[in-house]
């Protein structure tokens, strides 16, 4: 059988692709080859050992490829060659092969493993008929997923690569019989080979000058000069963000970035804007990487892959999404432009980042929590903060990941490591129970003017556990020193974790090796509590102030504060009005006023029916000689407008060394809460004044204005009115009689 050494060159469309020389095709037996050249029968010796050796090359570009006839037995490389190394092969027995006695026909039984997929045309009665359309074997037995247990070898330097069973071949076959080839990665090469079949041993003919066929024998040891192809593949990559412990809930992002490589032996070679479409060349460290940019919801496709094994690197992405370096998301393509691969689905490559969250709440009276509520200074309200986290289930690869509490030490009493409870839930929001992932607790040093505490996480824990997010609520109390209306006492959730993962070992074909320090990424939210002051002015009817605003002596009046029962508590009757709790004593000063902070939740305190116009009580228990005291609790009304306010949400990315110091703070940016307004009105002096007027004779609670006095007169007058027509009937009743 004769065996072309290299074909002609194959002309590419010209403006598309350089044009290239095409190599020759596989070496195969002949299915019914029974003669030789003088009419005489050869055997086959089935003791010989067998090989094959595949010589890859390439055009050098110069045009000097030249087109020869071989015998099978030559190993020179033609003039305009370069080999081609990093070439893989994998290799496929997919039959055996038989004489008949003499003449000796020669055929090819298929193997087991692959005969119940070979059929029809391809094989008649358990024997191969169409061993040259190696093409449409290789697709059959892929499509039927049978095609395993593949030998595999790749090109050295001189672009060779040997398979055989002799004694000291290193890719060792079943010895004789018929060999699938498939070039399962082009190495250094655009382009690819297509399947083909190698016999072994195989027949090759002698020619005389003529031309004529003069003998034939078989070879043992078969040199393989296979012809590559234009053929290339694509992949679609498409980048999705999901919260961290949720990746059910995942949406399209783009400006993430991957570098884009090719397997070539051991090393891994960085594909450049030459191989493919959308990849750039970046300049990193002296070297050119190639870097693949998902600049749409919709992925990017790369085309124009030749054969091989490729893999993207994560290189960055969108800010707050953890970057996972050290993942790799391998594709192969194959001689025909196929893609397959353990994250491929229908030629696409998803890759998921997770972004951590954070939310600080405050527990209102109302039993729901909520960015901001109301409490007294006095002690007696216990303050209750949440903060919940969502953990990235790659937490084990963070060097960070904690949670820091922080307010103004003038506004919040110190919470103490006991005050902290800890709750930990699956992805199914179900409470975990019986770990603890608190690696450490750390008060903010008491000389700091900010308090709170950091909790470092143990990520082991986390990770072994599944855990997806944790709940820390703790409590603490407003101080007398709490700002009274205003902007509010503010309490910050700090959420700060590792934002780039780098490869874990010191492969050197990694890209984007870690470069010495950490990169971290702090996210914060706040809740706000609220305090509201309220003013009282004595007024001693018939007694004016001096001309500086003062009383005269012994004109003072106390008052108990009381507030409306919280549930679970139990209160007193007092000033006509049940259920309530007395929290204070105040006296009016010289000038007759009082000054009371307090807070009050502006819309309920849990209590049925309660409303902010009866939430606070003032009950007169003493007041000048000559004066009544008021016989009635005074309603305190609180009722200021603040409800829209927002805290927006801060994500600050910064660098730290080795010791965790601070080096730069590289971009903060805030962002509003979606589907809110934030509140930008200024609350400054946000009191309320209520008059209380005492008399001589009666008692009138007064709650500002005159309106009781004029009742009272009219009352009067009626009443004189009423007894003078009394004694005037009467009178006219006497004459009459």
């Amino acid at each position: 059988m004769k065996m072309k050494r290299f074909s002609k060159a194959k002309k590419i469309m010209a403006g598309i692709l350089s044009a290239t020389m095409v190599l020759s095709s596989m070496v195969v037996a002949g299915l019914a080859d029974t003669a030789n050249g003088s009419g005489t029968t050869d055997a086959i010796d089935t003791t010989k050992k067998v090989s094959f050796t595949i010589h890859r090359y390439k055009d050098d570009g110069t045009g000097t490829l030249t087109f020869v006839e071989g015998t099978g037995k030559e190993t020179t490389a033609p003039t305009g060659a370069v080999p081609v190394s990093g070439a893989q092969y994998s290799v496929y027995k997919v039959a055996d092969i038989t004489q008949t006695a003499a003449p000796y026909e020669t055929k090819y039984a298929i193997v087991a493993a692959y005969a119940a997929s070979l059929t029809g045309e391809t094989a008649v009665a358990g024997e191969l008929t169409d061993a040259d359309n190696a093409e449409d074997i290789y697709n059959t037995l892929t499509t039927a997923g049978v095609l395993t247990g593949a030998v595999t070898g790749t090109t050295n330097a001189s672009g060779e690569v040997t398979f055989g069973n002799r004694a000291g071949d290193t890719n060792v076959i079943a010895g004789q019989g018929l060999y699938l080839v498939v070039e399962t990665n082009s190495g250094s090469d655009s382009y690819t080979v297509e399947p083909f079949f190698v016999s072994l041993p195989t027949t090759i003919d002698y020619y005389a000058t003529s031309g004529e066929a003069t003998g034939s024998e078989w070879l043992y040891d078969v040199n393989v000069y296979p012809k590559t192809i234009a053929s290339t593949g694509g992949i679609t990559l498409k980048k999705y963000g999901a919260t961290a412990g949720d990746l059910s809930t995942k949406s399209a992002l783009t400006g993430a970035t991957f570098y884009i490589q090719k397997q070539n032996g051991a090393n891994w070679d960085y594909v450049t804007s030459a191989a493919g479409t959308n990849i750039s060349d970046v300049v990193e460290g002296g070297d050119t990487k190639g870097v693949v940019t998902v600049s749409s919801t919709a992925g990017v496709t790369i085309s124009g892959l030749a054969a091989g094994t490729y893999r993207f690197v994560e290189k960055s992405a969108p800010k707050g999404y953890i970057v996972d370096g050290n993942n790799t998301y391998v594709f192969t393509i194959d001689a025909y432009g196929n893609v397959a691969g353990p994250n491929v689905t229908a030629g696409v490559i998803e890759v998921i980042n997770e972004k951590p969250t954070i939310e600080k709440e405050v527990l209102k009276k109302d039993g729901t929590y909520g960015e901001y509520a109301d409490y007294t200074t006095d002690g007696s309200d216990e303050v209750t903060f949440k903060i919940s986290v969502t953990v990235p289930t790659n937490v084990k690869e963070l060097a960070t990941f904690k949670m820091v509490d922080e307010f103004e030490k003038t506004q919040f009493n110190a919470v103490a490591e006991t005050d902290v409870t800890l709750t930990y839930y699956d992805d199914a929001d179900t409470e975990i129970t019986g770990i603890d992932a608190k690696e450490s607790y750390t008060a903010n040093d008491a000389s700091a003017a900010k308090g709170g505490f950091t909790l470092n996480f143990d990520k082991d824990v986390l990770g072994d556990n599944n855990v997806a997010k944790i709940e820390a609520v703790f409590t603490t109390t407003l101080k007398t020193t709490a700002n009274t209306a205003g902007e509010g006492n503010i309490n910050t959730g700090k959420l700060e974790y590792t934002n780039h993962v780098y490869p874990a070992s010191t492969d050197p074909t990694m890209p984007n090796p870690d470069p010495g320090y950490e990169e971290r990424t702090e996210i914060t939210d706040q809740a706000g509590v609220y305090t509201f002051g309220f003013n009282v002015e004595k007024l001693f009817q018939g007694t004016s102030k001096d001309g500086s605003g003062n009383y005269p002596a012994g004109f003072t009046a106390t008052f108990d504060l009381y507030r409306k029962a919280y549930a679970g508590e139990t209160g007193v009757t007092a000033g006509g009005v049940s259920d309530l709790i007395k929290i204070g004593t105040y006296t009016t000063g010289a000038d007759g006023t009082i000054t009371v902070q307090t807070g009050s939740e502006s819309n309920s305190l849990g209590l049925a029916n309660s409303t902010a116009t009866n939430l606070y009580y003032l009950v007169e228990t003493d007041t000048a000689d000559g004066y009544n005291l008021l016989d009635a609790a005074v309603p305190v009304t609180i009722n200021v407008t603040y409800s829209g306010r927002v805290y927006p949400k801060t994500i600050t990315v910064k660098k730290y060394d080795a010791t965790g110091a601070l080096i730069e703070t590289i971009e903060t940016t805030e962002t509003t809460n979606a589907g809110s307004v934030v509140d930008t009105t200024t609350y400054a002096n946000e009191t309320v004044t209520i008059n209380i007027t005492n008399k001589k004779g009666f008692t009138f609670p007064q709650t500002g204005g005159t309106g009781t006095i004029i009742f009272t007169i009219i009352g009067l007058i009626l009443m004189i009115g009423g007894v003078s027509i009394y004694f005037t009937a009467r009178k006219r009743k006497n004459i009459t009689n």
